[in-house]
């Protein structure tokens, strides 16, 4: 599809180009704009959040969920309890 519109005569206009390949003009503009992808890995996966907890605040918060006075009670009640 990018090759066709790049190589496309002057006299053919956009709208009647991408009416006869079914796309609509504006995904030929968004496709003009876009950025190059770098190669390798774009995902954030792999970066630690800023605001996540350590392993310590982590293991801690698990602790308190599992103990006792806790155990049969969901996160979010466990939560405005303490608060």
């Amino acid at each position: 599809m990018k090759h066709v519109m790049e190589h496309r005569p002057d006299t053919l206009p956009l709208t009647v180009a991408c009416r006869a390949l079914g796309i609509h003009r504006s995904s030929v503009y968004a496709r003009r704009k876009a950025p190059v992808a770098p190669s390798g890995n774009t995902s954030r996966k792999h970066c630690r959040q800023p605001r996540a907890l350590s392993e310590a605040e982590r293991q801690q918060a698990l602790d308190m969920l599992h103990s006792a006075r806790f155990c049969d009670q969901p996160p979010a009640q466990v939560r405005a309890t303490l608060l």
